[in-house]
């Protein structure tokens, strides 16, 4: 979960780049 590091305390600024580091942390 360290991609939400980017997120800061916003939560989900950016649905779409969550979904992006998600899918490349299952896929890792």
């Amino acid at each position: 979960m360290e991609f939400r590091s980017n997120g800061g305390g916003e939560g989900a600024p950016e649905p779409q780049e969550e979904s992006a580091a998600l899918l490349l942390f299952r896929e890792a």
